[in-house]
């Protein structure tokens, strides 16, 4: 089947209607070779629908090393969705987003929901099930 977008994936990469349905890593790692537009909406998507986050931070850390500022945003979208799903984020994607500009990165603060030692990359960080990831600095962001 040819989605709307010309690929034989199945996928509207022009129109984006079916994009947050998108589950397999390698679909959307291939949409970023070839440049597709709305490719930060099936990142989205694929933080949403993806059991496996090992298999999915990777991709959401391309979004944040986009050139293109709204796909940026959409992987700091789908960076707090893989967070609040899996509670855990890859080392280089708070660093991909700190390095955003301003207007991309994420406003939003942990809660009382927040447990210190659980940071992925072993600083003895935080990671929140209701927010943002606080960073790696062995802090309580309370």
């Amino acid at each position: 089947m040819r989605g709307g977008g010309g690929t034989a994936d199945g996928l509207d990469w022009r129109g984006g209607s079916n994009l947050l349905a998108v589950d397999r890593p390698e679909v959307v790692l291939a949409a970023f070779r070839r440049g597709e537009p709305n490719v930060g909406v099936a990142v989205i998507g694929l933080a949403l629908h993806h059991a496996d986050p090992e298999a999915v931070l990777p991709v959401v850390a391309r979004a944040l090393e986009s050139a293109d500022r709204e796909v940026r945003r959409q992987g700091v979208i789908a960076l707090a969705h893989v967070a609040r799903l899996h509670r855990t984020v890859d080392r280089r994607c708070p660093n991909c987003s700190a390095a955003a500009p301003a207007a991309t990165r994420p406003t939003t603060t942990c809660g009382p929901s927040c447990r210190t030692g659980s940071c992925r990359s072993g600083c003895g960080g935080t990671t929140c099930g209701s927010g943002w990831w606080s960073g790696c600095a062995g802090r309580s962001p309370e």
